[in-house]
């Protein structure tokens, strides 16, 4: 999420972040007042689960744009509608387009902001209950929109179990090609540890005859710059030409 401008994707994501814990939270997102023709959506519905925390239910409304929050204080139809279904309605919006003192003061707020590279979300103000005495009954068609909305977003076990053995083969199948790879790196590797050997054997580099050709076959085996070469044939190479030089000149040759 490395980006400077918020979108309401960005702002989903921090939203699902902050509410991530299955334990207490059902998420469910564009759910509408009623099945079939929808007069209104809430972005998010959050149910908490508790029974110590009454088993509220919180919509969260998103805005990323100063004109599109304005419309929606201006426009009471827009979130009235769910009121009745609700126990608290928070909005959810860039920190710099929020005015709290234009938001009515039972609404949470919860404030994105970018720093350091990346979007965090931090709660502004808490929302308040929307009803003065208790919780409100659910109504039947807003209960139906929000149960679809959580059948058809929520994956099933059977589907997490599917696609976590899908993973698991998927990273097997990747190990057994980086094994291939690394099998025929290897055979290939030690074709030329052979002809390596083989050159150490034909090379009597302590023969006066044979330094010369030696080294010149030290010296070709070293600027191919195999990486697999031991670290230690400068110091064959080093040797052999301290041998060479502490020869008298006639055995040079």
């Amino acid at each position: 999420m490395g980006v400077e401008k918020c979108d309401a994707a960005i702002m989903r994501t921090l939203l699902r972040d902050k509410f991530s814990d299955t334990r207490r939270y059902a998420l469910a997102e564009e759910v509408g007042d009623r099945t079939g023709y929808q007069h209104r959506r809430l972005d998010m519905v959050v149910v908490d689960v508790f029974r110590s925390n009454g088993y509220s239910l919180e919509g969260i409304e998103i805005k990323v744009s100063k004109a599109d929050l304005r419309r929606e204080l201006q426009d009471s139809s827009k979130h009235n509608t769910f009121f009745d279904d609700l126990d608290y309605y928070s909005l959810a919006a860039p920190s710099d387009i929020i005015d709290k003192d234009l938001i009515p003061k039972h609404w949470g707020i919860y404030a994105a902001k970018f720093k350091d590279g990346e979007w965090t979300l931090r709660t502004v103000r808490k929302p308040c209950s929307l009803h003065d005495i208790g919780s409100p009954g659910i109504s039947r068609p807003f209960f139906a929109c929000l149960a679809r909305a959580l059948s058809c977003q929520s994956p099933t076990e059977k589907m997490l179990h599917s696609e976590r053995q899908k993973g698991i083969q998927e990273g097997i199948e990747k190990q057994k090609r980086h094994a291939d790879y690394l099998l025929r790196e290897a055979e290939s590797n030690f074709e030329e540890l052979k002809a390596y050997r083989k050159l150490l054997e034909g090379c009597n580099l302590w023969g006066a005859d044979s330094i010369e050709r030696g080294i010149e076959r030290f010296k070709a085996f070293d600027e191919a710059r195999l990486n697999w070469l031991p670290s230690s044939l400068d110091d064959l190479i080093k040797t052999a030409t301290r041998v060479r030089d502490s020869l008298p000149e006639a055995l040079r040759k």
